[in-house]
Protein backbone atom coordinates (compact mmCIF):
# COMPACT_ATOMS: atom_id res chain seq x y z
CA UNK A 1 0.00 0.00 0.00
CA UNK A 2 2.54 2.44 0.78
CA UNK A 3 2.55 5.35 3.67
CA UNK A 4 0.35 7.96 2.98
CA UNK A 5 0.74 11.52 4.68
CA UNK A 6 -1.65 13.95 4.56
CA UNK A 7 -1.89 15.50 7.70
CA UNK A 8 1.19 17.81 8.62
CA UNK A 9 1.75 19.50 12.14
CA UNK A 10 3.56 22.67 12.79
CA UNK A 11 6.87 21.55 14.94
CA UNK A 12 6.49 25.11 16.92
CA UNK A 13 10.29 25.61 15.96
CA UNK A 14 10.44 28.14 13.58
CA UNK A 15 11.75 31.77 14.66
CA UNK A 16 11.84 35.24 13.29
CA UNK A 17 13.92 35.07 10.91
CA UNK A 18 13.69 30.97 9.69
CA UNK A 19 11.15 28.48 8.93
CA UNK A 20 10.48 25.71 11.16
CA UNK A 21 9.15 21.83 10.78
CA UNK A 22 6.53 20.07 10.26
CA UNK A 23 5.52 16.21 11.00
CA UNK A 24 2.83 14.18 9.94
CA UNK A 25 1.84 10.30 10.48
CA UNK A 26 1.01 7.51 8.35
CA UNK A 27 -2.57 7.85 7.65
CA UNK A 28 -2.75 3.79 7.79
CA UNK A 29 -1.64 4.09 11.28
CA UNK A 30 1.53 1.92 10.91
CA UNK A 31 3.19 4.51 13.03
CA UNK A 32 5.47 6.19 10.64
CA UNK A 33 6.10 10.09 10.58
CA UNK A 34 7.26 12.33 8.01
CA UNK A 35 9.05 15.74 8.99
CA UNK A 36 9.38 18.33 6.23
CA UNK A 37 10.21 21.84 5.75
CA UNK A 38 6.99 24.20 7.62
CA UNK A 39 7.72 26.78 4.68
CA UNK A 40 6.34 30.80 4.87
CA UNK A 41 6.18 29.81 9.03
CA UNK A 42 9.15 32.11 10.06
CA UNK A 43 7.07 34.20 12.56
CA UNK A 44 9.26 37.69 11.40
CA UNK A 45 9.67 40.19 13.94
CA UNK A 46 7.45 42.13 16.29
CA UNK A 47 8.09 45.06 18.39
CA UNK A 48 5.04 46.64 20.34
CA UNK A 49 6.32 47.98 23.99
CA UNK A 50 8.68 51.31 22.62
CA UNK A 51 10.29 52.77 24.98
CA UNK A 52 12.19 56.30 25.12
CA UNK A 53 15.83 56.13 24.99
CA UNK A 54 16.12 59.78 27.33
CA UNK A 55 17.94 61.49 23.68
CA UNK A 56 15.72 64.38 23.01
CA UNK A 57 16.69 67.70 23.13
CA UNK A 58 15.32 70.84 23.32
CA UNK A 59 15.12 71.48 20.10
CA UNK A 60 14.69 67.84 18.02
CA UNK A 61 12.42 64.65 18.90
CA UNK A 62 14.47 61.50 20.76
CA UNK A 63 14.24 58.17 20.01
CA UNK A 64 12.45 55.47 21.42
CA UNK A 65 13.51 51.38 20.79
CA UNK A 66 11.34 48.26 21.58
CA UNK A 67 12.54 44.72 22.03
CA UNK A 68 11.02 41.75 19.66
CA UNK A 69 7.79 40.96 21.45
CA UNK A 70 8.97 36.87 20.76
CA UNK A 71 12.22 37.44 22.46
CA UNK A 72 14.94 36.59 19.39
CA UNK A 73 16.78 39.89 20.87
CA UNK A 74 16.14 42.13 18.28
CA UNK A 75 15.45 45.61 18.90
CA UNK A 76 13.69 47.98 17.09
CA UNK A 77 14.72 51.96 17.33
CA UNK A 78 12.57 54.53 15.73
CA UNK A 79 11.67 58.34 16.09
CA UNK A 80 9.91 59.70 19.08
CA UNK A 81 7.80 62.04 18.00
CA UNK A 82 6.51 64.95 20.04
CA UNK A 83 9.23 64.35 22.53
CA UNK A 84 11.68 67.01 21.97
CA UNK A 85 11.69 69.50 25.51
CA UNK A 86 11.42 72.52 24.47
CA UNK A 87 13.62 75.15 26.24
CA UNK A 88 12.63 75.74 29.93
CA UNK A 89 13.88 79.06 31.96
CA UNK A 90 13.15 79.60 35.47
CA UNK A 91 16.07 81.00 37.06
CA UNK A 92 16.49 84.49 35.46
CA UNK A 93 19.76 86.84 37.09
CA UNK A 94 19.94 90.11 36.99
CA UNK A 95 21.99 91.34 33.88
CA UNK A 96 23.23 94.80 36.08
CA UNK A 97 22.19 97.29 33.02
CA UNK A 98 19.59 99.15 34.94
CA UNK A 99 19.76 102.82 34.85
CA UNK A 100 18.45 105.89 37.09
CA UNK A 101 15.38 105.72 34.82
CA UNK A 102 14.84 102.35 33.25
CA UNK A 103 14.42 99.31 34.10
CA UNK A 104 17.37 97.00 33.15
CA UNK A 105 17.47 93.11 31.62
CA UNK A 106 17.71 89.59 33.75
CA UNK A 107 18.85 86.53 31.55
CA UNK A 108 18.14 82.74 32.92
CA UNK A 109 20.17 79.81 31.01
CA UNK A 110 17.65 76.57 29.83
CA UNK A 111 16.96 74.07 32.43
CA UNK A 112 17.75 71.42 30.44
CA UNK A 113 21.80 72.76 29.80
CA UNK A 114 21.38 73.15 26.08
CA UNK A 115 23.24 76.62 26.43
CA UNK A 116 20.42 78.36 25.01
CA UNK A 117 19.56 82.22 27.28
CA UNK A 118 16.55 83.85 27.53
CA UNK A 119 17.16 87.64 28.14
CA UNK A 120 13.78 89.27 29.38
CA UNK A 121 13.10 93.18 31.12
CA UNK A 122 13.61 93.40 34.84
CA UNK A 123 10.42 94.68 35.64
CA UNK A 124 10.77 97.50 38.24
CA UNK A 125 14.80 97.33 38.55
CA UNK A 126 15.33 101.15 37.80
CA UNK A 127 17.91 102.49 40.63
CA UNK A 128 16.16 106.04 40.62
CA UNK A 129 18.69 109.02 40.87
CA UNK A 130 21.26 109.06 44.12
CA UNK A 131 22.08 113.02 44.36
CA UNK A 132 24.54 114.17 46.52
CA UNK A 133 24.50 118.03 47.38
CA UNK A 134 27.44 120.97 46.28
CA UNK A 135 26.28 123.82 48.43
CA UNK A 136 27.78 127.61 46.64
CA UNK A 137 28.00 129.82 49.11
CA UNK A 138 26.60 133.57 47.75
CA UNK A 139 29.89 136.19 47.55
CA UNK A 140 29.21 139.99 47.01
CA UNK A 141 28.96 139.70 43.48
CA UNK A 142 27.14 136.33 42.57
CA UNK A 143 24.42 134.40 44.13
CA UNK A 144 24.74 131.45 45.92
CA UNK A 145 22.87 128.05 45.11
CA UNK A 146 22.71 124.10 45.42
CA UNK A 147 23.78 121.97 43.10
CA UNK A 148 22.26 118.00 43.10
CA UNK A 149 24.19 115.70 41.10
CA UNK A 150 23.73 112.07 40.55
CA UNK A 151 26.49 109.94 41.51
CA UNK A 152 25.53 107.26 38.15
CA UNK A 153 24.20 109.33 35.78
CA UNK A 154 25.11 113.25 36.44
CA UNK A 155 21.82 114.56 36.62
CA UNK A 156 21.48 117.45 38.03
CA UNK A 157 18.88 120.49 39.15
CA UNK A 158 19.90 123.76 41.01
CA UNK A 159 17.86 124.96 44.26
CA UNK A 160 17.83 127.13 47.04
CA UNK A 161 18.84 130.12 44.98
CA UNK A 162 19.83 133.18 47.04
CA UNK A 163 21.14 136.74 45.82
CA UNK A 164 24.81 137.99 46.22
CA UNK A 165 25.73 138.87 49.66
CA UNK A 166 26.72 142.64 48.20
CA UNK A 167 30.00 144.27 49.78
CA UNK A 168 30.24 144.69 53.14
CA UNK A 169 33.00 147.54 53.96
CA UNK A 170 35.02 148.19 56.78
CA UNK A 171 35.64 152.10 58.54
CA UNK A 172 35.79 154.00 55.50
CA UNK A 173 39.40 156.13 55.23
CA UNK A 174 39.48 159.57 53.97
CA UNK A 175 41.73 160.07 50.98
CA UNK A 176 42.38 163.68 50.92
CA UNK A 177 40.24 164.89 47.76
CA UNK A 178 36.44 164.56 49.53
CA UNK A 179 36.82 160.84 48.53
CA UNK A 180 36.85 158.21 50.70
CA UNK A 181 37.46 154.68 50.59
CA UNK A 182 37.04 151.44 52.36
CA UNK A 183 37.79 147.37 51.64
CA UNK A 184 35.36 144.80 51.57
CA UNK A 185 35.51 142.46 55.29
CA UNK A 186 33.97 139.47 53.39
CA UNK A 187 36.59 136.78 53.41
CA UNK A 188 38.75 136.32 50.09
CA UNK A 189 37.04 138.95 48.81
CA UNK A 190 39.02 142.56 49.42
CA UNK A 191 37.86 144.49 46.92
CA UNK A 192 38.43 148.34 47.55
CA UNK A 193 35.90 150.70 46.83
CA UNK A 194 36.00 154.71 46.88
CA UNK A 195 33.28 157.49 46.71
CA UNK A 196 32.72 160.92 47.01
CA UNK A 197 32.35 161.99 50.56
CA UNK A 198 28.62 162.05 52.09
CA UNK A 199 29.02 165.83 53.01
CA UNK A 200 26.89 167.37 55.81
CA UNK A 201 27.64 171.17 55.62
CA UNK A 202 26.77 173.28 58.44
CA UNK A 203 27.53 176.64 59.60
CA UNK A 204 29.92 176.88 62.28
CA UNK A 205 31.04 180.36 63.79
CA UNK A 206 31.77 182.26 60.87
CA UNK A 207 32.34 179.20 58.40
CA UNK A 208 31.14 176.98 56.32
CA UNK A 209 32.16 173.34 57.18
CA UNK A 210 31.52 170.09 55.12
CA UNK A 211 31.26 167.07 57.32
CA UNK A 212 30.94 163.70 56.56
CA UNK A 213 29.65 161.09 59.37
CA UNK A 214 31.28 158.24 56.77
CA UNK A 215 34.77 158.24 56.89
CA UNK A 216 34.87 161.17 60.04
CA UNK A 217 36.38 163.78 58.43
CA UNK A 218 35.49 167.48 58.34
CA UNK A 219 36.99 170.09 55.94
CA UNK A 220 40.04 166.80 55.63
CA UNK A 221 40.45 166.95 59.62
CA UNK A 222 40.05 163.20 60.76
CA UNK A 223 36.97 163.41 63.96
CA UNK A 224 37.62 160.92 66.05
CA UNK A 225 35.74 157.82 66.53
CA UNK A 226 33.11 158.10 69.81
CA UNK A 227 31.92 154.84 72.09
CA UNK A 228 28.01 155.25 72.02
CA UNK A 229 25.15 153.00 72.97
CA UNK A 230 21.59 153.40 71.39
CA UNK A 231 18.70 151.86 72.85
CA UNK A 232 14.80 152.24 71.50
CA UNK A 233 12.71 154.37 73.40
CA UNK A 234 9.26 152.66 73.75
CA UNK A 235 7.17 154.49 71.15
CA UNK A 236 5.68 151.58 69.03
CA UNK A 237 7.28 151.96 66.01
CA UNK A 238 11.21 150.68 67.22
CA UNK A 239 13.22 153.50 66.74
CA UNK A 240 16.71 151.74 65.58
CA UNK A 241 17.21 150.97 61.65
CA UNK A 242 17.44 147.18 60.92
CA UNK A 243 20.79 147.47 59.73
CA UNK A 244 24.31 149.42 59.35
CA UNK A 245 26.36 150.05 62.50
CA UNK A 246 25.77 153.19 64.75
CA UNK A 247 28.52 155.53 63.77
CA UNK A 248 29.18 158.32 66.15
CA UNK A 249 32.44 160.94 65.94
CA UNK A 250 33.05 164.07 67.35
CA UNK A 251 35.92 166.92 67.11
CA UNK A 252 36.97 169.72 69.51
CA UNK A 253 35.66 172.40 66.65
CA UNK A 254 38.94 174.86 66.45
CA UNK A 255 35.92 177.46 66.13
CA UNK A 256 34.76 179.92 68.66
CA UNK A 257 31.72 179.68 70.82
CA UNK A 258 31.45 175.85 69.47
CA UNK A 259 32.55 173.07 72.88
CA UNK A 260 32.18 170.33 70.91
CA UNK A 261 31.05 169.00 67.74
CA UNK A 262 29.06 165.15 67.09
CA UNK A 263 27.78 163.71 64.01
CA UNK A 264 25.16 160.17 64.77
CA UNK A 265 24.47 158.05 61.89
CA UNK A 266 23.49 154.13 61.08
CA UNK A 267 25.86 153.38 58.14
CA UNK A 268 25.55 150.62 55.61
CA UNK A 269 27.88 150.16 52.40
CA UNK A 270 28.05 153.54 53.07
CA UNK A 271 24.78 154.33 53.07
CA UNK A 272 23.21 156.40 55.45
CA UNK A 273 20.20 155.27 57.38
CA UNK A 274 17.74 157.68 59.70
CA UNK A 275 16.02 156.39 62.70
CA UNK A 276 12.32 154.92 62.39
CA UNK A 277 11.69 156.21 65.79
CA UNK A 278 12.80 158.04 68.94
CA UNK A 279 16.03 156.36 70.29
CA UNK A 280 18.17 157.00 73.73
CA UNK A 281 21.84 157.75 72.58
CA UNK A 282 24.31 157.59 74.97
CA UNK A 283 28.21 159.07 74.40
CA UNK A 284 31.39 159.21 76.26
CA UNK A 285 32.84 162.46 75.74
CA UNK A 286 35.91 163.41 77.87
CA UNK A 287 34.50 167.45 78.56
CA UNK A 288 37.31 170.37 79.86
CA UNK A 289 37.47 170.60 83.44
CA UNK A 290 36.54 173.68 84.04
CA UNK A 291 33.53 173.24 81.78
CA UNK A 292 31.15 176.07 81.46
CA UNK A 293 27.39 175.78 81.16
CA UNK A 294 26.45 174.41 77.75
CA UNK A 295 23.72 173.38 75.78
CA UNK A 296 23.25 170.84 72.79
CA UNK A 297 21.66 171.68 69.55
CA UNK A 298 20.48 169.21 66.55
CA UNK A 299 21.32 171.37 62.90
CA UNK A 300 19.04 170.57 60.72
CA UNK A 301 20.63 171.32 57.09
CA UNK A 302 18.25 171.72 53.92
CA UNK A 303 20.80 172.28 50.73
CA UNK A 304 19.95 174.87 48.37
CA UNK A 305 18.63 173.97 44.75
CA UNK A 306 17.75 176.25 42.09
CA UNK A 307 14.18 176.56 43.92
CA UNK A 308 14.88 177.11 47.53
CA UNK A 309 17.52 178.06 48.85
CA UNK A 310 19.43 176.18 51.43
CA UNK A 311 18.55 176.46 55.36
CA UNK A 312 19.64 175.39 58.89
CA UNK A 313 17.41 175.08 61.53
CA UNK A 314 19.21 174.65 65.24
CA UNK A 315 16.83 173.03 67.46
CA UNK A 316 17.71 172.55 71.24
CA UNK A 317 17.70 169.08 73.14
CA UNK A 318 17.52 168.26 76.35
CA UNK A 319 20.17 165.85 77.67
CA UNK A 320 22.18 165.03 80.85
CA UNK A 321 25.70 164.92 81.34
CA UNK A 322 26.93 162.73 83.98
CA UNK A 323 30.50 160.96 84.66
CA UNK A 324 31.53 161.63 81.66
CA UNK A 325 28.40 160.37 79.66
CA UNK A 326 26.33 162.56 77.48
CA UNK A 327 22.66 161.26 77.41
CA UNK A 328 19.74 162.58 74.79
CA UNK A 329 16.60 161.20 73.31
CA UNK A 330 16.41 162.11 69.31
CA UNK A 331 14.45 160.47 66.13
CA UNK A 332 16.74 161.96 64.08
CA UNK A 333 20.58 161.37 62.84
CA UNK A 334 22.85 164.10 62.10
CA UNK A 335 24.95 166.79 63.40
CA UNK A 336 24.70 168.06 67.25
CA UNK A 337 26.74 170.63 69.04
CA UNK A 338 27.49 171.58 72.08
CA UNK A 339 27.55 175.09 72.86
CA UNK A 340 28.07 177.37 75.43
CA UNK A 341 25.08 179.15 77.46
CA UNK A 342 25.42 182.65 76.65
Amino acid sequence: MGHSFTNYVSDGNATCTAVGTKTARCDHGCGAIDIVVDEGSALGHSFTDYTSNGDATCTADGTKTAHCDHGCGATDTISNEGSALGHSFTNYVSDGNATCTADGTKTAHCDHGCGATDTISDEGSALGHNYTAVVTAPTCVKGGYTTYTCTRCNDSYTVNKTAALQHWYGSWSFNGDMTHSATCLRAGCGYVCTRDCAAYTVTVGDNLVSICPVCNNMDGIKMSTLKATVTSVDNGVNGIPKRGELSVCGLEAPFDGILYMLTVAYEYDEMLDEFTGMVHIEIALEMPDELPEFQLVRVDVTEADEDTERTEVWTGIEYNYEDGVLGFDTDTAGIFLLLPVE
